[in-house]
């Protein structure tokens, strides 16, 4: 089976870029200009408008080809920019007719017991979410040979307690749209059908955070120290233990949000550029964030 659906997503690729090629013989001068550029990324990292970006991105997913609902991941680090561009591909697949389903890891947290009772930045990793809920609740029921009966969240992490979400049944070609961190870890890498990875320096998230996060933490402040204590090392450690940019379907560099960069495999020469301007390490992060 998996040979079958491995040929048909590469027939169905194949059909897709040589309707690009023929659109961008000549004719009419923009659309030959415009269909030349997205060709082009093919060969490399590539920047574009945001609104292409996305565009590209449905296409690669519709693209998908399985006998059961399509999962994809939108991972990489907090603040990084992973739910706005799940929510800007969910409007643009909605002219495609297919059921969109869209979920986060925000919706399988652990309780509050677990997840604090080490405050390291392992502990961060290790300890804040279900990932058995995760996928006996969503991924397993969306996989193959899965019932398709699936609920889109278990624990609501404001009020500290589990939620009965509605049972809600799936269509055969269905696409889950699902955003969170550590997505391509160990436990959950091989429920995915296919993964974006969304790449921000920290300088950009923790920024990005401030703005964002104030409500759960009091003042701006305050974010500063939760990150530099806790999360951007605990990101570190993913990151540099997983490297899920290597593993990743699709990456984008989401620094500059108006003009993300778009990278169908990992570039060996990108390094990340944490807080401060050079390659570092989760304890220099920190330490900058301090400041």
């Amino acid at each position: 089976m998996r040979a079958r659906t491995l040929a048909c997503r590469s027939s169905r690729i194949r059909k897709w870029w040589g309707e690009r090629r023929r659109e961008a013989e000549p004719g009419d001068g923009d659309r030959r200009e415009e269909n030349a550029r997205l060709i082009a990324k093919t060969l490399g990292t590539f920047v574009m408008k945001r609104e292409l970006v996305v565009r590209e991105l449905c296409s690669l997913i519709l693209a998908q080809c399985h006998d059961h609902p399509l999962r994809v991941a939108f991972d990489g680090v907090d603040a990084a920019g992973k739910t706005t561009l799940a929510n800007e591909v969910e409007l643009g697949l909605i002219s495609s007719g297919r059921q969109i389903i869209r979920a986060s890891i925000d919706g399988f947290h652990n309780p509050k017991a677990i997840r604090h009772r080490d405050l390291s930045p392992r502990g961060y990793f290790a300890d804040s979410f279900n990932h058995s809920m995760l996928i006996e609740s969503l991924l397993l029921p969306l996989g193959p040979n899965g019932s398709r009966h699936f609920r889109r969240a278990g624990f609501d992490f404001l009020t500290d307690s589990r939620i009965e979400a509605q049972l809600e049944i799936a269509a055969e070609d269905a696409i889950l749209l699902f955003d969170g961190v550590f997505l391509l870890r160990e436990e959950l890498r091989d429920f995915w059908d296919f993964s974006v990875f969304v790449e921000a320096s920290f300088e950009n998230t923790v920024a990005r955070a401030e703005a964002r996060d104030q409500y759960l933490f009091g003042d701006a402040a305050a974010v500063r120290r939760c990150y530099a204590e806790r999360y951007v090392p605990g990101q570190e450690l993913y990151l540099q233990s997983v490297d899920p940019a290597r593993l990743a379907d699709m990456i984008i560099d989401n620094n500059d949000i108006a003009a993300p960069v778009l990278r169908k495999v990992p570039n060996p020469s990108f390094q990340r550029t944490p807080i401060g301007g050079a390659p570092s390490s989760a304890a220099s992060v920190a330490a900058e964030l301090k400041r």
